[in-house]
């Protein structure tokens, strides 16, 4: 019940911090702040999958903002290939963390990672999309 409470206050606050940026000067970033999260993987884990959550959603409304900017049915049709694409080079890029044989159980924090970084990266680059 306890990591549902704390989901849900991650998600409440995610619009504050979907860059997970620090707000000033030798302030942590919310990931960082997840990454020091004391106790089991699984406390740290949880942590930044609200994250990801948080930029999952932001990146599903700049996808929609983008293909809704797109003028021509060539236009979007390329947005969404494009948009397949990345999501198979995430999934390449990010899913061999999760191989706990080879990772350990750190894989999953450092495979969160990688799709937190990349959601992020991916969203930034669709808000610039004209």
């Amino acid at each position: 019940m306890m990591r549902l409470a704390v989901v849900a206050v991650l998600l409440a606050a995610a619009p504050a911090v979907l860059h997970a940026a620090p707000s000033k000067p030798g302030a942590r970033s919310a990931e960082e702040r997840c990454l020091d999260t004391p106790g089991p993987n699984i406390e740290i884990l949880n942590c930044l999958s609200g994250l990801t959550q948080a930029q999952d959603a932001r990146l599903n409304r700049a996808y929609k903002a983008a293909m809704g900017r797109q003028k021509t049915p060539a236009a979007r049709t390329a947005l969404r290939a494009a948009q397949r694409a990345w999501i198979t080079s995430r999934d390449e890029d990010c899913m061999p963390y999760y191989d706990q044989v080879q990772y350990g159980a750190q894989g999953g924090i450092e495979g969160e990672q990688c799709v937190l970084d990349r959601t992020r990266e991916r969203a930034d680059a669709l808000e610039r999309l004209r």
